[in-house]
């Protein structure tokens, strides 16, 4: 039998804690406030792989007393009748958190729905003016679940992010850029790749820490660590196994990797957990902001 010689670093036991202490402070909320928690969840379209999230969202929010709305739109609904619904929310009292669920089909305008969203609201992090107050150093400003759970995962299994060198293959609002920033406040130095990065191996492999989030299965092979790196799989993906099964895997490939590398994360119980840990603080904190405007 083979040794694995990377120490798995799942992420069960922080989320855990942290859906723990969250659902004491939202009791005590509720009580003194005499007020529910309530996010609204916009989804656009019908992608099977949302659903599924937005399902295990509702479970996990309902079971430490945060309600759930969910509005479902068609990918043909008009544009506006979106915006405008957004704006009802943003007026309503009753929500203090609001979600665009991604990814939304490309006949929408991203930009013009999150720019939509009361920034107050804006849970996900995504609004422009969470965007800018994120990369101006500002701690007044929500940042996005992912990335936060990235962050906060290294810190809790103590891996030293100050100095190393951090590859994160990812460029988007959700991953890559917020990560930029959190780890520049760390004092790392960090190498962003994409889609475009041409000999991508030879740079993930000079990366003390590696940050894999492009949604293709099983991508990453050995070859693309050097034995020292601690490599985070934010990637979550369903393919069918040697018995046509439905099974969940990351970017990672589990088995070929992890008796090269020093740390590795297993999907599914990477980031998926801490991301919703996190949305769900942010949702908290949005009550509370809405809560001292009233």
């Amino acid at each position: 039998m083979s040794i694995t010689k990377a120490k798995i670093i799942d992420s069960v036991t922080l989320s855990k804690n942290i859906i723990y202490e969250l659902q004491k402070k939202i009791t005590i909320f509720k009580e003194k406030n005499k007020k529910e928690l309530h996010i609204a969840i916009i989804q656009l379209g019908d992608n099977e792989s949302s659903q599924l999230y937005i399902k295990k969202k509702i479970q996990i929010a309902e079971a430490i007393g945060i309600k759930i709305s969910h509005q479902k739109f068609s990918q043909n609904e008009k544009e506006d009748n979106i915006i405008k619904s957004i704006h009802n929310l943003n007026q309503s009292k009753e929500i203090s958190g609001i979600i665009l669920q991604m990814p939304i089909p490309d006949n929408f305008n991203k930009l013009k729905l999150l720019n939509a969203i009361n920034a107050q609201k804006d849970i996900d992090g995504l609004n422009p003016i969470n965007v800018g107050l994120l990369f101006s150093k500002s701690n007044q400003c929500f940042i996005p679940p992912t990335a936060q759970g990235c962050l906060e995962l290294l810190k809790f299994y103590k891996i030293e992010i100050k100095s190393k060198h951090i590859v994160i293959v990812n460029r988007s609002n959700l991953v890559g850029k917020p990560l930029v920033e959190l780890f520049l406040r760390e004092d790392a130095t960090i190498t962003i790749c994409h889609s475009q990065t041409k000999n991508l191996a030879n740079i993930t492999k000079l990366g003390d820490i590696v940050i894999c989030a492009i949604g293709k299965a099983n991508y990453f092979t050995k070859e693309y660590f050097n034995e020292n790196a601690t490599v985070i799989d934010v990637g979550v993906n369903k393919i069918l196994d040697k018995n046509s099964k439905i099974k969940t895997v990351g970017d990672v490939n589990f088995e070929n990797v992890k008796e090269h590398v020093a740390y590795l994360t297993p999907v599914p119980k990477s980031i998926g957990p801490l991301t919703i840990a996190f949305l769900l603080i942010n949702s908290f904190i949005a009550a509370q902001l809405n809560n001292m405007q009233e």
